[in-house]
């Protein structure tokens, strides 16, 4: 079961914005062909890198840089998706598939209807890194990171 730990931001964006962020990235990677650093270079122009995130959020976001920057299965599918309900529904699975542990931990905490109440960042961070937590540990500003994307994903 995949476990990601390292999740980046995408610098400079809200999480109301993400979505139409995502879609800008992906369009401009269809339309051109850039290699790693006219990538690099882009991410910098639009203010969207941060030097020690920048694999991190490739990765996350299904882009190769092997030779040409392309679109993966993941990232095709988001491009395609017919309106943002789809692409936050992407978006979501995307996040639960990364790291299937977190996703359930933190909404089990959060499900008010469920027992859960609700828990501020550093009290959803402190139940990650306490014996309740079967899952790899994950750093708070990951962490903040991740509230991020689930923010954007609608959840």
């Amino acid at each position: 079961m995949a476990q990601r730990v390292d999740y980046p931001t995408l610098n400079g964006v809200r999480e109301d914005g993400y979505i139409p962020t995502l879609n800008k990235i992906f369009g401009h990677l269809r339309r051109t062909q850039l290699g790693p650093r006219d990538l690099r270079e882009w991410f910098k122009d639009e203010g969207l890198y941060h030097k020690d995130e920048f694999p991190w959020l490739l990765s996350l976001l299904d882009i190769h840089t092997e030779g040409v920057a392309a679109l993966g299965p993941w990232a095709s599918a988001f491009l395609d998706a017919p309106d943002e309900d789809t692409a936050r529904d992407l978006l979501f699975r995307r996040l639960v598939d990364e790291n299937t542990l977190l996703v359930k931990y933190v909404l089990e905490a959060l499900d008010t209807e469920g027992g859960g109440r609700l828990h501020s960042t550093s009290e959803l961070h402190r139940m990650l890194t306490s014996y309740i937590y079967p899952g790899k540990h994950l750093g708070l500003v990951p962490f903040n990171n991740w509230i991020k994307w689930i923010v954007a994903s609608g959840r």
